[in-house]
């Protein structure tokens, strides 16, 4: 499946994601409400290099976390990780802090960290959310829309639950209306062919009933080729059926900005 393996065509890539937000265990742990997360990561990190599986450090910057992305990069990157991806913390509709939003000066502050490490680590694969904004994001231009990131979610990724059941994004809430199926029951080849997984990510028309995706000349397109951020269009809508923000013609205000 090439999971974790080096030197293999990128599009085949699979990598094992490994979420740690500071190299300060006491931050780290408080962050995640779990005793000693950073030895725990770092543990799982060692045992996966040493199985020949190298993965991918993901990190949620927040305000108490702001400057971890340069320690994490240094720290990571002589255990062998090349791959690191930082987001910034953003409004969820499941669970919530106001406290936990960066302020302008750490976007800024985490703008000039991004240079710095890109331009003193050319050779590892760092993704940084350098986003200066305090709303959230919106309507995109028609290139930009166009030309976003495709949805990996039933398409390249899917997550196991501890239970097996299968959900398509790390972000969405483990509840009955995001499962697609259950590896313990089929197996990960069932699920992944199922037609749970089709039916959620290439929806019917009918399902957007009331909203600017159902009457739009591209519907089929958009779900197709690049599919739309179900996370993002619940968390600001609340339903999965609803065009995300960032689309070029909705015009309702996220209920997350109220």
């Amino acid at each position: 499946m090439g999971i974790g393996i080096r030197n293999i065509p990128s599009h085949l890539i699979r990598p094992v994601q490994i979420s740690v937000d500071s190299t300060d265990d006491a931050i780290a742990s408080r962050l995640v409400k779990q005793q000693e997360h950073f030895k725990k990561a770092s543990g799982s990190v060692q045992n996966l290099i040493g199985a020949g599986i190298i993965p991918r450090i993901k990190c949620v910057l927040t305000g108490q976390n702001a400057d971890a992305t340069e320690g994490l990069v240094r720290y990571f990157s002589k255990m062998g990780v090349r791959e690191f991806h930082f987001a910034q913390y953003s409004r969820s509709r499941f669970r919530h802090e106001d406290a936990l939003f960066l302020s302008y000066e750490q976007k800024v502050r985490l703008k000039e960290t991004a240079d710095s490490l890109h331009h003193e680590f050319p050779e590892l694969d760092i993704t940084i959310q350098q986003v200066t904004s305090m709303e959230g994001a919106r309507n995109m231009s028609w290139d930009e829309w166009n030309g976003r990131a495709r949805c990996s979610g039933g398409r390249s990724h899917l997550y196991i639950q501890p239970n097996g059941e299968v959900t398509l994004c790390e972000q969405v809430p483990h509840s009955s209306q995001f499962v697609i199926g259950n590896v313990f029951k089929e197996g990960v080849m069932g699920v992944w062919n199922g037609k749970q997984l089709t039916d959620f990510i290439y929806p019917n028309r009918s399902k957007f009933t009331g909203t600017v995706c159902f009457a739009c000349h591209d519907f089929d397109k958009c779900h197709q080729e690049k599919g739309y951020c179900f996370r993002d269009a619940i968390s600001s809508y609340g339903t999965i059926y609803e065009a995300q923000p960032e689309c070029p013609l909705q015009q309702k205000t996220p209920i997350r900005e109220i």
